[in-house]
């Protein structure tokens, strides 16, 4: 045993008291050094919302909703099942859910609670329409020539007429009948002066495309790029500017793209652009680092700058999944997975590595039933072993509890927790190691 103070000889019984005391400093240290390490290498995260009182707005279990998707303020739930939210991105093996129910709420007893693993956005319904071409796109098919103009597929009346208008004729892409059939049909262009909307001109060395009837400029040549080629831009003078109206709106880097400013990373959702509030933020969406596009100062303040993107946003508009099963590509499009359909519309939207997602993720759910708790303070819990979904791409569990008529509920709670073995234990080392790589790459930046 170590001695601190050698040259000090205690009488008794004060020698054995302090024997005494100093094995209970020693024990003390030791367990609290063992509970740290627990606490380290099988961690443990509880969720909580309160749907009453002062501290409500402070729940981090997000878009507590009834089966009509309406939102529940007040504890009753007069529309079953109820669903709501929890983002996490480190593998658990169990999940403990509890409810704390008012006074006046129907019994839960037996009532089922189910959970899924994926990405928010991936849960959006599946359209029965596949993405659509996107402004600006041209096509031919046997001798015909095309372009998407507000939407809609329009025929130029002939080859000639289009370049006659400017357009290389090189830049149309081969269509199949069916991805003709991916934007409804518009009426034909006959004029050779009446430009559709949707074009896209090069004057003077900057980009421009014309919306409304009115020209509005990219603000810069790498913004151009991300959407087009330089090829089909149509080439024309100056004098050009003064047959339409030009916008003093230009065109930023579209909806779903990663950016970079400094040290900080960003997404554009829609018209805002919107920082990532750490990176393992970024990685728990399925970005890939070399997808980041390095913007400039012009670039980034053409977007308004909205608050900070973090695990509880969905995938903005305009990003791409790839499931792992089937090869599919889906676009993110106003609330709706939108299939890609066809190697034309994938060679445009799929430019950047796509987010990797699973079929699976729809249909594997872990289920408890819950059961009555406690005498003074009256719960309903279950465990719910989530170690099978922890292989499912995704940041979103999604839970779901077949509540009976009449339920009311004061608050509730999700504690995800690690089995104590050696599985878990190796796993917990990988995740510090994970953490610490990405601390110094960050850094690093």
């Amino acid at each position: 045993m170590f001695q601190f103070t050698p040259e000090i000889t205690l009488t008794q019984p004060w020698s054995k008291r302090y024997e005494l005391l100093r094995l209970s400093l020693y024990a003390l240290f030791f367990l609290g050094a063992l509970a740290f390490a627990f606490r380290v290498f099988f961690p443990s995260r509880t969720f909580l919302f309160l749907f009453t009182g002062p501290d409500q707005n402070r729940s981090s279990i997000v878009n507590m909703r009834d089966g009509q998707d309406t939102a529940i303020n007040n504890g009753a739930i007069k529309n079953g099942p109820l669903q709501f939210d929890v983002f996490w991105d480190e593998g658990s093996t169990v999940a403990t859910v509890t409810f704390f129910p008012q006074s006046n709420s129907a019994p839960l007893d037996h009532s089922l609670v189910s959970v899924r693993k994926t990405y928010k956005a991936f849960i959006y319904p599946l359209s029965n329409q596949a993405a659509p071409l996107p402004e600006g796109t041209l096509l031919k098919n046997n001798q015909a020539f095309f372009i998407v103009s507000d939407g809609r597929l329009r025929k130029f009346l002939s080859s000639t007429l289009a370049e006659s208008m400017g357009f290389n004729l090189n830049t149309f892409a081969e269509a199949t009948d069916q991805e003709l059939l991916l934007n409804e049909a518009g009426e034909n262009i006959t004029s050779a002066t009446a430009y559709p909307n949707g074009t896209v001109f090069v004057i003077e060395g900057r980009y421009y495309r014309l919306d409304n009837q009115t020209l509005h400029q990219f603000i810069s040549d790498k913004v151009f790029l991300a959407s087009y080629q330089s090829a089909q831009a149509v080439p024309r003078p100056t004098s050009f500017l003064t047959q339409y109206p030009l916008s003093k709106e230009q065109f930023g880097f579209p909806s779903g793209t990663l950016l970079s400013f400094g040290i900080s990373a960003f997404v554009v959702v829609d018209d805002q652009i919107r920082p990532f509030n750490n990176p393992r933020t970024f990685l728990a969406f399925g970005y890939d680092w070399s997808d980041i596009v390095p913007a400039s100062e012009d670039e980034i303040g053409l977007l308004e700058r909205a608050k900070t993107f973090d695990v509880n946003q969905p995938h903005p508009n305009g990003t791409v999944f790839a499931s792992k099963e089937n090869g599919t590509y889906y676009l993110i499009l106003n609330g709706e997975r939108r299939e890609i359909q066809g190697a034309i519309a994938r060679a445009v939207y799929v430019k950047h590595n796509p987010i990797i997602v699973s079929e699976e993720s729809l249909k594997i759910k872990s289920i408890c039933e819950l059961s009555a708790r406690g005498i003074f303070s009256p719960r309903y819990e279950c465990q719910l072993p989530i170690e099978i979904l922890n292989a499912l791409p995704g940041n979103n569990y999604q839970f779901e509890v077949a509540v009976p008529n009449g339920a009311a509920l004061n608050s509730t709670s999700v504690v995800f927790s690690r089995a104590i073995n050696k599985e878990n234990l190796k796993l917990s080392l990988l995740n510090i190691k994970a953490k610490i790589l990405l601390n110094y790459h960050y850094a690093a930046q």
